[in-house]
Order: structure tokens, then sequence, then C-alpha cells
């Protein structure tokens, strides 16, 4: 594939998408974070909380790759069902 097959609009479009909405949940999640550290004392809910918080986190990233990967491998099929893979 060439260089403009991986830069196109489309391609960049979906990784600015998923990276400001990924960026956008992080934030809200580390606000949280720290609104329950500084707001509830220690006890089972507060331990609950950081808990759910520390999965959701890690489920987050795994969606981010997933359709980051998604969108690269759907160009990759593209081009090379089409024969224009470019080796240079």
């Amino acid at each position: 594939m060439s260089w403009p097959d991986w830069t196109g609009s489309e391609n960049l479009k979906a990784i600015a998408r998923h990276t400001v909405l990924c960026t956008a949940a992080i934030s809200s999640f580390m606000w949280i974070a720290f609104l329950v550290r500084v707001g509830l004392s220690p006890s089972l809910l507060k331990s609950f909380i950081e808990a759910l918080e520390q999965f959701l986190l890690a489920v987050l990233f795994l969606v981010f790759v997933f359709h980051i990967g998604y969108d690269m491998w759907k160009e990759i099929k593209r081009n090379v069902h089409s024969s224009q893979i470019i080796f240079s």
C-alpha cells in the first residue's frame, strides 16, 4: 500500500475521532477517580468504585485498539483485494 492509503482522509478522521472520544472518556474517569478518592472515606463502596473504574479503563483501551485495528484492516483488505499494493 502506498503512503497516502495509510494517511488518507478517512483513516485520519477515524483515528482522530477514536482518539478524541477515548481521551474524553479517560479524562472523565480520571475526574471521577479524583472525586471518589477525595469525597469518600475508606469503605467497601470506595473499593468497588475504584475496581470498577480500573476494569472499565482496561475495556476502554481494548475497544480503542480494536477500532483502530479494524479501520486499518478494512483499508488493508480493500487494497489487497484490488491489487494496489505498492512496495517502496
